[in-house]
C-alpha cells in the first residue's frame, strides 16, 4: 500500500514565517518604546521626535568632525543653512545650526530652526588643534531642588557645542521663512537665557509654572558629550591619544 507523503514546508516558506514574527516583535517593541516615551511630556506633542532629533543632530556634529580634522561647523548666521566661517576664536559664539553643512533636516518638529553655540577653539580650517587640556567655554546649568542655577559639568567637561531647540512656543525661534518669533516674556527667564546667552544655558524639566522666578520652560537642549567626542576623535585617529 502506497504510504500518503507527509506534508513539507520549503525552506523559503520557514525564512519567511520567521522573518515576519521577528518583524511582528520589532514593532510591537517599538511601538511599547514610543508610548513610555511619549509619557513623559504628553502635552507636547513634538517633545519625542525633537528629543530625538537633538541627539542625532549631536551624533551628526561628532561624525562631522571625525572627517573634518577634528573641527566642528561654525554656526550659520545668515540663515542659509550653511556653516559661516571663520568664526573667531575665544568666547563662544552662536547662530543657526548649520543643517545643511550637516545633510540634515532644516527645522525642528514646531517648524522652527535650532539654535546653535560653539566654542569657536573647536573650530576653524582642518586640522583643528584638539588636545586632551582645552576646555571649552560654554556651561550647560539646571536648577537644583532649591531653584537654583548649577553647572551639570565640571570645567574640563564642558561641552564644545550645544544645540537648542525653542520648544512648542517657538518663542526666541526663526521659522521656516526666516521670521523672527516673539521673544520670550520676561517672566521667562531661563528661555531668554537660552535665546541671547552663548554660555550659562539651561537645561531642565519641562514646566508651565514659575515655581522659582525662573518662569515656564519648554526648551529642549542637546550637546556634544566631550568624552564621547574625544573617544571618536581617537578611533578616528587610528587610536592615537590626544595631545595633552
Amino acid at each position: 500500500m502506497q504510504r500518503r507523503a507527509r506534508g513539507t514546508t520549503h525552506p523559503n516558506q520557514r525564512g519567511a514565517v520567521i522573518m515576519i514574527m521577528l518583524l511582528i516583535l520589532i514593532l510591537g517593541a517599538a511601538s511599547f518604546l514610543l508610548t513610555k516615551l511619549g509619557k513623559g511630556d504628553a502635552r507636547q506633542p513634538g517633545n519625542l521626535a525633537t528629543t530625538t532629533d537633538v541627539g542625532a543632530i549631536t551624533g551628526a556634529l561628532i561624525g562631522y568632525a571625525t572627517i573634518n580634522g577634528f573641527c566642528l561647523p561654525c554656526p550659520d548666521t545668515n540663515n542659509d543653512g550653511l556653516a559661516d566661517a571663520p568664526c573667531g576664536t575665544g568666547a563662544p559664539v552662536a547662530g543657526r545650526l548649520p543643517w545643511l553643512t550637516l545633510g540634515l533636516g532644516a527645522l525642528d518638529s514646531w517648524g522652527h530652526r535650532l539654535r546653535y553655540v560653539v566654542d569657536p577653539d573647536f573650530t576653524g580650517a582642518s586640522p583643528c588643534p584638539i588636545t586632551q587640556s582645552l576646555q571649552s567655554g560654554i556651561a550647560v546649568q539646571t536648577r537644583n531642588n532649591a531653584g537654583v542655577l548649577v553647572n551639570l559639568f565640571p570645567p574640563a567637561d564642558n561641552p564644545p557645542a550645544v544645540v537648542i531647540a525653542h520648544g512648542a512656543n517657538g518663542y526666541g525661534s526663526i521659522n521656516a521663512n526666516g521670521t523672527v518669533m516673539q521673544n520670550p516674556p520676561a517672566s521667562h527667564v531661563d528661555e531668554e537665557t537660552n535665546r541671547t546667552a552663548t554660555t550659562g544655558l539651561v537645561q531642565r524639566t519641562a514646566s508651565d509654572i514659575t515655581a522659582f522666578g525662573d518662569g515656564p520652560f519648554d526648551d529642549l537642549v542637546g550637546w556634544v558629550d566631550r568624552n564621547r567626542y574625544e573617544a571618536q576623535l581617537v578611533k578616528a585617529n587610528n587610536n592615537v591619544p590626544l595631545p595633552p
